[in-house]
């Protein structure tokens, strides 16, 4: 389990870094799993993606805007998947 929990913070990290670079990311993930799924980030399960989600939305927002937050959210809800 912890495993397939590490893999699914690599994934969401690596996706993000396409848009943030890679320290971003990584913090980015951090806030959102810790504050919105109230879960380690190396513990995160699928189930928690609705709530990462929304933690990370106004963090991408803030950087990127609306238009690429909404197409990076639909990349995080097509490919990371747990």
């Amino acid at each position: 389990m912890a495993e397939a929990a590490r893999r699914l913070r690599v994934r969401l990290e690596a996706l993000l870094a396409e848009y943030l670079g890679a320290r971003t990311a990584a913090s980015a993930v951090r806030l959102a799993s810790t504050s919105w799924a109230r879960r380690d980030p190396d513990l995160l399960r699928a189930e928690d993606m609705p709530a990462v989600k929304r933690g990370l939305e106004p963090i991408l927002r803030t950087f990127l805007g609306a238009e690429v937050t909404a197409t990076v959210l639909q990349r995080l809800g097509e490919g990371v998947k747990a």
